[in-house]
């Protein structure tokens, strides 16, 4: 980046070099320590960018080879100031103006604020005034750090905040605090237990002495992190202990089951399709149906037509033998609203499986998964005995 504002101030050229030997020529040149950049082959020419220093440079050791050299384009701004002439009054402009720039530069211009809500942008803006920060600061003179500090001290809403200069802008991010936070109380001496068994992925002791390690089975019950300090000296153990526990649910359905169930009751309903959509309906007289094999006749001969029939059974709810595939879905309903109910929220399952077995009273639908969960449970310091 530096180099190419660089090259734009002192100037570069647009070249093009055609002849024998050009790979040759490109090596030597690089070779040479020659800045060159943007190479593009165009049949047997090279069209590249150099600056204009090095360009006099290029020439000298091209005369070694059998190739011409055009230049096609010039540009920077030392190109712009020769183009000028005798138009000194446009060049000290120019001049003025670069120079404008460059002061301009070495101030802060705009301040964005960002992530408030609860927090009002006009107090954290008076925040900033106060601490002497506003358009047309110098640069050199911000801290950061320090204006980060004062606008997170300035109200208990603000959990977080962020500043960072990015040329002319200075950026404020604000982070507030959730609403209803819990805030961590401190406790008794204690330890931490698994609250099931299974095979430590990962433990995150806060306070307090590790007791196990990733990769160790542990079964519920199993002290993780100790309270026991040792020399007598007893805290309050905390921390995050994840690991992968097998978890089993199952259901049963019996066979007879609330169904719909033909009453016996029948009758036949026509309607009528136009270009395949109904513009005559049917209404079937029964809440609760089941529509048997639809008859179509056309009349395509005379005009896009069909009349469909079809005999609609009247069910109504009772008791009765459910369908093997009907029974599989309500034992698996059955263990996955099990599942739900006890598979803590934030774990995560890695792996499951589902399996079925019958007898002559119903189906059982049996769930085994592997989830991944913080199985940290508190209990009592166990005596130094035990440790």
């Amino acid at each position: 980046m530096a180099a190419n504002i660089w090259n734009s101030i002192a100037g570069y050229v647009i070249i093009n070099i055609e002849g024998a030997y050009i790979e040759r020529l490109i090596n030597s040149i690089t070779q040479s320590g020659i800045e060159i950049w943007n190479l593009k082959r165009h049949g047997g020419c090279i069209r590249l960018c150099v600056g204009v220093g090095g360009f006099y440079r290029l020439r000298t050791i091209a005369r070694e080879y059998p190739c011409r050299i055009r230049i096609l384009e010039k540009h920077g701004l030392t190109v712009a100031l020769c183009h000028m002439g005798n138009r000194y009054v446009m060049a000290f402009g120019w001049i003025l103006a670069l120079g404008a720039l460059i002061m301009a530069s070495r101030f802060v211009w705009i301040i964005d604020i960002e992530g408030c809500s609860e927090v009002k942008q006009e107090q954290v803006q008076q925040v900033l005034q106060d601490s002497g920060v506003s358009p047309g600061a110098r640069r050199g003179r911000l801290d950061t750090a320090a204006i980060a500090d004062s606008v997170m001290a300035s109200d208990s809403r603000i959990a977080w905040a962020g500043a960072q200069l990015t040329g002319v802008v200075l950026q404020i991010s604000v982070r507030e605090a959730a609403e209803g936070a819990d805030i961590y109380q401190a406790g008794g001496p204690c330890s931490i237990f698994a609250s099931h068994s299974g095979v430590i992925t990962s433990i995150t002791a806060l306070s307090g002495k590790p007791k196990v390690n990733a990769g160790d089975a542990v079964q519920a019950g199993d002290e993780l992190i100790s309270g026991n300090l040792g020399g007598g000296i007893q805290a309050e153990a905390r921390g995050i202990v994840a690991a992968e526990v097998l978890h089993r649910y199952a259901y049963y359905a019996p066979w007879e089951q609330e169904l719909l169930i033909p009453t016996g009751q029948s009758c036949t309903g026509v309607w009528i399709e136009f270009l395949g959509k109904t513009v005559v309906p049917c209404i079937p007289p029964y809440d609760e149906y089941r529509l048997g094999e639809v008859q179509r006749h056309t009349f395509a001969s005379i005009l896009p037509i069909t009349i469909c029939s079809a005999e609609y059974s009247e069910l109504s709810e009772g008791r009765g033998l459910a369908p093997a595939t009907k029974l599989m879905e309500v034992a698996r309903a059955g263990a996955e609203a099990q599942m739900y109910e006890e598979l803590p929220a934030e774990a995560t399952i890695i792996s499951k499986e589902t399996a079925y077995s019958a007898d002559d009273g119903g189906m059982t639908c049996t769930i085994e998964l592997v989830a991944e969960q913080n199985i940290a449970m508190m209990g009592d310091i166990l005596p130094d005995v035990q440790q």
